[in-house]
């Protein structure tokens, strides 16, 4: 699966959901680490990495109620929810929405920062470092 390159704003916040457990694309284009202006530093990747790890177990907690709700209503609210929670997250890691969105499309596009990206996941989580986050 691959990490939503969607800008978002704060109405569209809960497509959050769909980028904390999404794998990183290992089909996306190469790019260089060049360094651009907007490319993250290590402080800021493993920043990102934390706010990562944590929506996407807001988004596992969060799922299966979603499933469940049984009218709009309900699921309108849990949605609510979530946002409120993920902005949070980004505000405590002090990311904006935009910034967290930039840096997904730029995990999405550079393969070396990807594999770095990785290896701080694989250090918060444990993961088995194949790739699957």
């Amino acid at each position: 699966m691959k990490i939503l390159t969607r800008s978002l704003t704060g109405t569209t916040l809960a497509l959050l959901m769909a980028l904390a457990p999404a794998h990183v694309s290992a089909q996306a284009p190469q790019g260089g680490a060049g360094g651009g202006p907007n490319m993250p530093d290590q402080a800021e990747l493993e920043t990102f990495a934390e706010a990562y790890v944590a929506i996407g177990e807001v988004r596992a907690e969060m799922s299966p109620e979603l499933a469940a709700a049984e009218n709009a209503e309900e699921a309108n609210a849990l949605q609510q929810e979530a946002n409120d929670r993920m902005t949070q997250i980004l505000d405590e890691h002090g990311l904006s929405v935009e910034r967290y969105s930039a840096i997904t499309q730029i995990l999405n596009s550079d393969e070396e920062l990807r594999a770095e990206f990785e290896a701080v996941y694989e250090e918060l989580t444990g993961a088995d470092g194949s790739g699957n986050l």
